[in-house]
């Protein structure tokens, strides 16, 4: 430990409730924690104060971060490079139109659609094939299969069969 870093600590309080160190926001918002030391050192060259001081979390020293640097480490995360994990049974508009053996430009025209219509089809950020795009629950994929059910001239591009004559079942 260098003599700067021993000097620091040895007047560092016990951290106060709600404040958390880089480990510990990785665990609460289940990213790795170099993942969220990127995401500060990111904050950091862009000029973000993150009001960060260094305090004694159980038997250790680290770096602590209010409930407001918390919530700008988030929005890093969900509007930077970083995404979270795809969950299971999550499908990217792409995957939905091969399911569906549709082409991809009927399932974008189905969400389109629907959110102008109004429907919230909840679509988060992730990451499918190594892309950011937006992903739909297993909800949101029925409305949009129903969508795609309801376009004019909406063939199934791989064995030629209208849609609207024969539903496709690979969604249900």
């Amino acid at each position: 430990m260098s003599k700067k870093m021993r000097k620091d600590t040895t007047l560092a309080n016990q951290a106060p409730a709600g404040v958390l160190s880089a480990q510990g926001i990785a665990e609460k918002l289940g990213f790795d924690v170099s993942t969220i030391r990127r995401a500060i050192v990111r904050l950091a060259e862009r000029g973000v104060n993150l009001n960060s001081q260094t305090y004694r979390f159980r038997r250790t020293y680290a770096v602590g971060y209010d409930k407001t640097a918390q919530e700008q480490i988030a929005k890093q995360l969900r509007h930077g490079l970083y995404v979270a994990k795809t969950p299971e049974g999550v499908l990217s508009m792409n995957a939905m139109a091969n399911k569906m053996r549709i082409s991809l430009g009927h399932v974008t025209n189905a969400v389109y659609a629907l959110k102008a219509a109004g429907v919230d089809l909840k679509g988060e950020v992730y990451l499918f094939g190594g892309v950011r795009t937006a992903g739909y629950g297993p909800e949101a994929q029925k409305l949009i299969r129903a969508a795609c059910h309801k376009q004019p001239k909406s063939p199934l591009w791989k064995t030629g069969i209208d849609c609207r004559k024969k539903p496709c079942e690979s969604l249900a």
